[in-house]
């Protein structure tokens, strides 16, 4: 996703495979490798929470939400934003709605949360103290499906989404769980006479090798669910304060499953505008209505879950979705980067694939009037062919040919880089008007404006191929594109040893937002590394580092730790320890390049 600033006018967006569906059907070939992805404006130095509240209805970046009333104030006016001094505003990117000012920032980055930390299933369990389920249960409970001892290893069930997941908190008298999202379904009908949305979602998920209370997250109200088929009591799901800093609340599902045991949790709602600062409403129109899923990386609750039942970002799982539209006058269009297939007036069937991660769906509903279409082909990956699909708001500047050939010209430039790992399409949405960002990337996919589409394409490299485990390592995607992909490395700079400590990577396993800060001093740490290796080793250096881990996670260790093991150059060590880590002092603890 792509900051508003002066200095770095950037976007950053990507997205994955991407068909469209108006009439007929539009399927676009998916590929085989996973990768997941989406980051926030980089060029606004707006203020996190409120800026991407501008809604899909034509209201200006400074203006109230008119579904949530959350004013929009311009990023520059956060005194806590770690902003990039040289970061101009743009009077149309005003409010960057992507960065939490986080009271919880300041947690120690050393304290060792690593996202690829697993919940230790053996822990503390003794094998023989299992309970009857059905002892002594409260008749006004719902009966528990496991033991008392929730935390007992019953089986072998690994997981590699568990593998990368934080270490559950314990927290408000509970011992939640992180479990693995094996698949999500919903369906959505908008009423557009009414002007009303509801959705039912069913959500497939594993406990690992403990059990306990499941965590996952909506930003809805629900009206209704069951677990298994038998109602549940929907104030027994209810957010908590995980610690992850503002706005990075869970739901805790207050039943205790059994380990390694499946489950489906079904949902109904009305949908409305997410319960997540600066989140998109659904603009309804005369006899139409404009959806967009609208995600953003500088606000928690911003991805797939300000919609649907979900998991964090580390977790990749199939999800389709059922569309309709009821009593439109007017014909639709459904923007997806995943295949797609008509049915009867404004019905669509969407499905993605099993390697996309709640960061990864792209999807925008829009009146087939208020559109321009165009297509062209990029020449990459030794004459491998990438068919790309512009949509064109009709308010935007430019065309959609020009936009699309724009598009090819850098999947073309940054195929030379690595594989593009999303199949053979690359879809795109282009904005009328900032909306509390520049951009947004998807798997093979954007939503953007025109000036930061170079910024967004990129994203399908870093962002949504090699994808951040978490937000604490949204800086990486974020400031090497700020970088790279608008000329950093023409001047290289050293840091400034009396500069900082800045902390980009905070550290907390459940921070739930990228810092905005990522854009301009994420930069200006590899502008440092730049100056330390020059800057064809570094661009050389970070090529390789994409080749190790496209269609995978990364996080800030396994950047420092491929610098640094490549190098063996320390200061590698210092950088991280005072300019990402945000440390004080010498990088005095030990890293294994064994």
């Amino acid at each position: 996703m792509l900051r508003s600033s002066r200095a770095l006018g950037l976007l950053a967006c990507t997205c994955a495979a991407s068909s469209v569906a108006c009439g007929d059907t539009g399927q676009a070939q998916l590929p085989d490798t996973s990768s997941v992805g989406s980051e926030p404006d980089s060029t606004s130095a707006d203020s996190d929470e409120s800026a991407s509240n501008e809604s899909a209805t034509g209201q200006d970046s400074h203006s109230s939400d008119p579904q949530t009333g959350d004013p929009e104030t311009d990023e520059d006016s956060d005194p806590d934003e770690d902003s990039d001094p040289d970061e101009d505003s743009d009077p149309d990117e005003d409010s960057d709605a992507d960065e939490d000012s986080d009271p919880d920032e300041d947690a120690d980055p050393d304290e060792d949360a690593d996202p690829d930390e697993d919940a230790d299933p053996d822990e503390d369990t003794d094998p023989d103290e299992d309970t009857d389920p059905d002892e002594d249960t409260d008749p006004d409970e719902e009966p528990s499906e496991t033991s008392d001892d929730t935390s007992e290893a019953e089986e072998d069930c690994p997981s590699e989404d568990l593998d990368r997941a934080p270490e559950p908190p314990s927290v408000d008298g509970f011992d939640p769980v992180v479990v693995d999202v094996h698949w999500l379904s919903a369906k959505v009908a908008f009423d557009v006479e009414a002007r009303e949305a509801s959705a039912t979602a069913t959500l497939g998920f594993r406990l690992g090798e403990v059990g306990g209370q499941p965590l996952f997250d909506l930003r809805q109200d629900v009206r209704e669910a069951s677990l298994d088929g038998e109602p549940f009591d929907v104030d027994r799901m209810q957010h908590h304060d995980v610690g992850g800093g503002q706005g990075a609340r869970m739901r805790i599902l207050d039943r205790d499953l059994e380990a390694c045991s499946e489950h489906e949790l079904e949902l109904t709602y009305r949908l409305d505008t997410p319960d997540a600062d600066g989140a998109f409403v659904i603009d309804w129109q005369d006899g139409g209505v404009l959806w967009d899923l609208g995600f953003s990386d500088l606000i928690p609750g911003r991805f797939l879950e300000g919609w649907f039942p979900a998991n964090l970002t580390h977790d990749e799982f199939a999800f389709d979705v059922e569309v309709e539209l009821e009593n439109a006058d007017r014909e639709h269009v459904a923007i997806v980067n995943g295949e797609v297939e008509a049915g009867s007036d404004n019905e669509w069937t969407i499905r993605y694939p099993e390697h996309y991660a709640s960061v990864s769906p792209m999807l925008v509903v829009v009146p087939l009037d208020l559109v321009e279409r165009a297509e062209a082909t990029a020449d990459i990956d030794r004459n491998r062919t990438i068919d790309v699909t512009v949509y064109r708001h009709n308010e935007a500047p430019g065309t959609a040919a020009e936009h699309a050939e724009h598009i090819r010209r850098s999947l073309e430039r940054f195929g030379e880089l690595g594989p593009y790992t999303h199949g053979d399409a690359f879809v795109a949405y282009i904005w009328h008007k900032h909306m509390g960002l520049s951009g947004m990337e998807y798997d093979g996919g954007t939503t953007s404006l025109e000036r930061a589409l170079t910024h967004e394409v990129y994203h399908s490299w870093f962002g949504r191929s090699a994808k951040p485990q978490g937000e604490n390592a949204g800086w990486i995607d974020e400031g090497w594109t700020t970088f790279y992909v608008d000329g950093g490395g023409n001047d290289p700079e050293a840091l400034d040893p009396f500069a900082g400590p800045w902390t980009l990577d905070v550290g907390h396993p459940w921070r739930r937002s990228t810092p905005s800060a990522s854009y301009g001093e994420g930069a200006a740490v590899f502008a440092g590394l730049a100056h330390l290796f020059g800057t064809s080793q570094i661009e050389f250096l970070m090529h390789e580092f994409f080749e190790q881990t496209q269609a995978g996670f990364i996080t800030s260790y396994d950047l420092e730790r491929f610098l640094y093991c490549d190098s063996l150059e320390f200061e590698v060590r210092e950088i991280f320890h005072r300019y990402v880590y945000g440390r004080e002092g010498s990088a005095d603890d030990e890293l294994d390049c064994d």
